[in-house]
């Protein structure tokens, strides 16, 4: 098995609970308001995060290359680069997590969640620039396909 492969299963074990919640999220008993959910990802996203940082690391390419070294090689930046891998997987856990959970774009309440849900994506820096930008739009698109109740009572009453 080779360094990824590892990598991904300790993320697909890791976000396995984060996945259960997500679908679970997605029936009627989900969250209810909008802090809910985003309480409900950030959650997510910190137990997917805090099973990695748990989980006993494979030995990857960087640790290998490290026993190699002769005592004169300097190990200062190559256990710099170890410590930034690891930190990657942990982040990528979370993000893959937080993600997961966000809730679908089926209502108005949902849609609003979601929304408040990519802020605090950005916010945590699970999101680029560019991506909160798609993501929002999207979410702007079913806003208008889910009318307010309010909307839905003037057309009433115009026809």
């Amino acid at each position: 098995m080779n360094a990824i492969e590892i990598r991904r299963g300790v993320h697909a074990s890791a976000v396995g609970h984060g996945i259960a919640r997500a679908i679970f999220a997605t029936a009627d008993d989900g969250p209810a308001s909008s802090e809910e959910w985003v309480m409900y990802c950030l959650k997510a996203a910190a137990e997917a995060e805090a099973a990695v940082r748990e989980a006993p690391r494979q030995m990857g390419s960087a640790e290998r290359l490290l026993r190699e070294l002769s005592p004169e090689d300097d190990f200062a930046e190559l256990n710099k680069v170890i410590a930034d891998q690891r930190e990657e997987e942990i982040r990528e856990a979370g993000e893959v997590a937080f993600r997961s959970c966000m809730p679908k774009l089926t209502g108005r309440r949902n849609t609003q969640a979601y929304i408040a849900c990519v802020a605090a994506g950005v916010q945590k820096r699970y999101f680029s620039g560019s991506e909160a930008k798609a993501l929002l739009y999207t979410a702007q698109l079913a806003l208008t396909a889910h009318p307010s109740r309010r909307a839905r009572r003037g057309r009433k009453a115009q026809s």
